[in-house]
C-alpha cells in the first residue's frame, strides 16, 4: 500500500478493504429477502382480515388499539415515544432477570384474566355463536351416522 499523509506508514484497514470481494450474489438476496417477503405476505392478509371484518372479536380489537394509539399520539410527539421506547427496550430485560418469579406470576394471572375476558366477550358476539353453532350442527349428523 502506497504511504498515507505525513505518516509515511501504510494504512492497514485500506488494504484489507482493497482486497476483500465486496459483491452481492442474488443467491444471497433470495435467501435475506425470503423471510421478508414471507412476512409482508403474512402482514398484508392479517391487516385484510382485520379491515374487512372477518373476525369480530378481533377487528373489534384492532380499532380499540388505534383508536388508543390516537390518542397517545396526541399527547406524545414521535421522538418522544421512540426515547421511551429505546429506554423501556434496555431497562425492562434487567427488570425482568431481577423480579422473574415475581414477574412470571403477574404475567401468568394475567394472561389467565385476560383469556378469561376474551371467552367472555367471544361468546357475546354473533360470529362466535354461529361458528360454534355450526360445529355442533356438523358434529351431531356425524354422531348419528356413527350410531
Amino acid at each position: 500500500c502506497p504511504p498515507h499523509g505525513n505518516s509515511q506508514k501504510p494504512c492497514k484497514i485500506s488494504c484489507k478493504v482493497e482486497v476483500m470481494d465486496l459483491a452481492i450474489s442474488a443467491e444471497n438476496i433470495e435467501a435475506c429477502l425470503a423471510p421478508v417477503v414471507e412476512g409482508l405476505n403474512t402482514a398484508t392478509s392479517q391487516l385484510r382480515g382485520l379491515c374487512l371484518v372477518h373476525n369480530y372479536f378481533d377487528s373489534a380489537k384492532f380499532a380499540a388499539v388505534l383508536y388508543v394509539a390516537t390518542f397517545i399520539g396526541s399527547i406524545l410527539n414521535t421522538l418522544t415515544l421512540l426515547t421511551i421506547t429505546w429506554v423501556i427496550l434496555f431497562v425492562l430485560p434487567t427488570v425482568y432477570e431481577q423480579n422473574q418469579a415475581k414477574a412470571d406470576e403477574v404475567l401468568g394471572q394475567v394472561k389467565t384474566q385476560y383469556e378469561a375476558i376474551n371467552k367472555k366477550v367471544a361468546a357475546m358476539l354473533p360470529a362466535s355463536a354461529a361458528s360454534a353453532g355450526a360445529a355442533s350442527a356438523q358434529a351431531a349428523p356425524a354422531a348419528q351416522k356413527e350410531e
